[in-house]
């Protein structure tokens, strides 16, 4: 299987890349990974995004740090729309994971990014997965399938969608 890791830093893929392997080497999984990385700023060059888009098209598995799950840049959402409607393995997921060793059991996900998955019928893999039981959760469309299109993006090209609960406080 193929998984694509897209990282802030070489640590984040690193372990990425150990929870691969090792949730792979599990009796019930059995599963051998080719992994490609692709740091976070390089998939905003025009160079770059074809040539990731071309390594991922074939791609089971895209693996997210849960910092940019919360507040994605406009940018990374627009490539990953562009991977999900080039891709080959229509049964692909979007996993994210917790960057630092934390013991969260839930993490909030951008509501863009979960209406990302909704619309192209990913399965969404959260840390529940990676830390002892492989558990993935279908997110379903709903019925229709039809979510609103993301608004300002041409106006706000390098912005970052910030987490629904930010800017709420005095020191914000």
């Amino acid at each position: 299987m193929k998984a694509v890791i897209i990282h802030e830093n070489m640590e984040f893929a690193a372990k990425a890349y150990a929870t691969l392997r090792r949730v792979g080497c599990r009796d019930e999984m059995n599963v051998q990974w080719t992994v490609n990385c692709w740091p976070v700023d390089t998939l905003n060059n025009p160079i770059i995004i074809e040539k990731a888009l071309a390594e991922a098209r074939d791609a089971h598995l895209i693996v997210l740090p849960a910092n940019l799950a919360q507040s994605i840049p406009l940018w990374l959402l627009r490539w990953l729309e562009r991977w999900a409607m080039l891709r080959h393995i229509q049964e692909a997921a979007l996993g994210i994971l917790e960057h630092t060793d934390t013991s969260r059991t839930e993490m909030p996900v951008h509501p863009q990014l979960l209406a990302f998955v909704r619309r192209h019928g990913l399965t969404l893999i959260g840390n529940e997965f990676y830390a002892n039981d492989p558990v993935a959760e279908p997110v379903q469309a709903p019925p229709g399938g039809l979510f609103p299109l993301l608004v300002g993006q041409a106006v706000f090209n390098n912005s970052v969608l910030l987490a629904p609960y930010r800017s709420f406080g005095i020191n914000e």
